[in-house]
């Protein structure tokens, strides 16, 4: 999730200018009158908001049946990034999404016992307020001379090695962002590691520039300086030492606060994930700092309003339907070895700022990071933050498209210091918006449910090019759906949640002109039958070949139930087409109706994947060359 990109803006932009005609009502076609609604044989379509226009969704049918909404691509979240360095002021580019580590080991292909399952309700948090600023750090002496700091600068940094703090890291500036504006550069003129300037009053995030546009090794590390009205400047969580210099740094990649021992392989279909990121991951093993893929994951609902939207009702019973349905969709796809338990605050926090001081009324846009951290902030005095896995913030459940369009995902990178207040830090975040409270289905929970995927490691499936190759058939693909919303295989694969003994493993060697016959069961069916067949094509990419039929929290119509067969390639990162679905011939161009009848047969690289018999949520297959 350092991929908080250019995803939406350029996703809803595509999707807006698809060649329909302003009149056609059918999903994607452009419409005029917000939460309008026609009815098109049989189908019922809501005009809602896409990006900066409006465009028609299937919400639901007028009979019996129930047809997929248009997809939504919904925000990986992950802070908005910085652009690379200039010397002018300039547009900040956008980064990719960043998870947080992991509190267990990495995948466990046997699942284990499994645990009570989740009770359906929010605590209220009662206990006593936490130590305040036990969480500041002191910035430490310089050991080498410093050169003396231009006269009318306010802000002075001594930018040290992530790996030898003695040392200058070689930054050539540092990345600055006003009160949710524009980030724009600073380069350094000093030649000792220093830097400093003169800030207005106003709140900045800054973040620091990796040495020599080394983003393999390092990534930005950001701090959050506020700047009073008589000048005087602080930076949150951090003092500055004697001479009045704060000591920051870069985050250095690839070396976790404790040191874990190499994953290896254990079966040839545990493809090692190797698309780079620090925070999430499409193959084995698990990014670091994501939440428990065992046990307890304890979470924080941190309610906010704002001057201009007051929060009403009881938090606790706003946000227990999304709560539960998370809670209960995370029980099931784990094999019941995850329970969440839900505390929220008592009462709503006011940020004391208009909800559009964070400018968070399109998609993509604004500053949702600033939005998360001052949830944070809210929260220091009432709750220590370091006891929980995952935090929160969510708005007052009448909140507007206008006011907070999207609510993305927060998934910290493990070496980094984002995400903590003076009680703590807590490595996955999520804040909320309109986008929750559509009025879908199971919208509320949808929501959240896939944002918290990304709390546990996993990738967005759909594409920024509005292609969508693997089609609306993983919970990270599409959340809107009344369909296909389970986890596929090989995302319960690369979480743990299913064991290699449910999965049967090939090598593509391994083909013959023999047929190898395999029987699966339905993903959706809650049982410790074998799932899917995975067979290996490279050091990267692995053909997966699962049954899809109404089954737990699928509900598909009879040309949709079927043997669903897909390709993952391990080294393409997040919305960039990282699976394809082999599809029968003469389906719908979004793949609803992609899985084999029998009979059916695709092949992929010589491979031939034949469908050759089901009976409910049984199925049969061969694969041949």
């Amino acid at each position: 999730m350092r991929r908080y990109s250019l995803f939406l803006t350029v996703v809803l932009s595509l999707i807006s200018i698809e060649a329909f005609g302003a009149t056609t009502v059918k999903s994607g076609a452009v419409c005029t009158k917000l939460n309008q609604v026609q009815i098109v044989k049989n189908v019922k379509y809501t005009c809602l908001k896409s990006g900066k226009k409006l465009a028609w969704v299937a919400t639901n049918t007028a009979v019996k049946s129930t047809p997929t909404a248009t997809p939504s691509p919904q925000p990986v979240a992950t802070p908005t990034p910085s652009p690379t360095p200039i010397t002018t002021p300039t547009p900040a580019t956008t980064p990719s999404a960043t998870p947080a580590p992991i509190q267990t080991p990495d995948p466990v292909l046997a699942i284990g016992p499994t645990i009570a399952p989740p009770t359906g309700e929010i605590t209220i948090f009662t206990g006593p307020a936490p130590v305040a600023n036990k969480n500041v750090k002191q910035s430490f002496e310089v050991k080498i001379p410093l050169v003396s700091a231009k006269s009318t600068s306010n802000l002075k940094l001594w930018i040290y090695d992530p790996e030898n703090p003695d040392l200058q890291l070689g930054s050539p500036g540092v990345f600055f962002q006003k009160d949710g504006g524009t980030w724009y550069s600073i380069n350094t003129d000093r030649s000792d590691g220093g830097f400093d300037t003169k800030l207005d009053a106003g709140k900045y995030l800054i973040d620091i520039i990796e040495p020599n546009g080394n983003m393999t090794k390092y990534s930005r590390g950001r701090y959050t300086v506020i700047v009073d009205s008589n000048n005087a400047v602080s930076i949150e969580g951090l003092k500055p030492n004697s001479s009045g210099y704060f000591t920051v740094t870069a985050i250095l990649k690839n070396s976790p606060i404790k040191s874990k021992p190499t994953f290896v392989p254990t079966t040839k279909c545990q493809l090692l994930d190797k698309t780079g990121s620090t925070s999430m991951s499409n193959g084995f093993p698990r990014a670091e700092g994501r939440l428990p893929n065992r046990g307890v994951v304890r979470a924080l609902i941190i309610p906010v309003e704002f001057s201009d939207l007051i929060g009403t009702g009881s938090p606790a019973t706003v946000y227990k339907e999304m709560a539960k349905g998370t809670a209960d969709f995370y029980y099931k796809e784990s094999q019941h070895s995850v329970r969440f338990e839900f505390t929220t605050l008592p009462k709503y926090l006011n940020l004391n700022v208009p909800v559009s001081s964070f400018k968070l009324g399109t998609y993509n846009g604004g500053d949702p990071y600033s939005y998360f951290m001052a949830g944070l902030k809210a929260a220091e005095n009432l709750i220590d933050i370091s006891n929980f896995d995952i935090a929160y913030v969510l708005p007052p459940s009448q909140v507007t498209y206008q006011q907070i369009a999207y609510g993305p995902a927060f998934p910290a990178e493990l070496n980094s210091e984002n995400y903590q207040n003076s009680t703590g830090r807590v490595l996955n975040g999520v804040v909320g918006g309109a986008d929750a409270w559509q009025s879908l289905p199971g919208a509320q929970w949808k929501w959240m449910a896939h944002e918290t995927g990304h709390t546990f490691g996993l990738y967005d499936w759909y594409t920024l090019d509005g292609t969508n190759p693997y089609g609306p058939w993983d919970i990270m693909s599409l959340n809107w759906s009344t369909e296909a919303i389970e986890l596929n295989s090989w995302n319960r694969y690369i979480s743990g949640w299913l064991a290699d003994s449910q999965n049967s493993c090939l090598d593509a060697s391994e083909v013959t002109s023999n047929s190898q016959v395999f029987k699966i069961e339905a993903i959706g069916v809650d049982s410790n039958k074998n799932k899917s067949v995975m067979i290996r094509l490279s050091d990267t990419r692995i053909i997966v070949v699962e049954a899809r039929a109404t089954a737990g929290l699928d509900v598909l119509k009879p040309n949709q139930s079927g043997v669903l067969v897909y390709t993952v390639d391990t080294s393409i990162p997040t919305i960039k087409g990282m699976a394809n679905t082999y599809s029968r011939t003469g389906v719908s161009s979004d793949l609803r109706d992609a899985p084999l009848k029998t009979g059916e047969t695709v092949t992929i690289n010589g491979i031939k994947i034949t469908a050759t018999s089901a009976s409910g949520t049984d199925f049969e297959v061969s694969i041949s060359k």
